[in-house]
């Protein structure tokens, strides 16, 4: 039995749907990295209204701000400052103690 052999027109439809398939998977995993940079920020944004008592304007200025500053992305500014309040949350709940505290590690 001899295999089955594509037409020119076949191959070059094949080929474009293999580059389409290819396009919209890159397409969609940068896609998911902006949405999950998205929320990062909007989770650092209302650590700053909660903690700074900013309203939600000036939370996003201050993130841009102090990113133009550092030179840095805006996610990676949002970034730390969830990480500050995750370890402030954590010593305010008792988990992390002071250097020379007894339990410290």
């Amino acid at each position: 039995m001899e295999g089955i052999k594509k037409t020119e027109k076949e191959e070059t439809f094949c080929t474009m749907i293999c580059q389409q398939y290819l396009h919209l998977q890159s397409e969609n995993t940068e896609l998911k990295r902006k949405l999950k940079d998205r929320r990062i920020i909007e989770k650092a944004k209302w650590v700053l209204v909660k903690t700074r008592g900013l309203n939600e304007e000036e939370a996003h200025s201050f993130l841009i701000n102090a990113s133009r500053k550092d030179r840095i992305k805006i996610v990676e500014t949002a970034k730390v400052i969830i990480s500050a309040q995750d370890l402030i949350s954590a010593k305010d709940k008792g988990s992390i103690k002071p250097p020379g505290h007894p339990r410290s590690s």
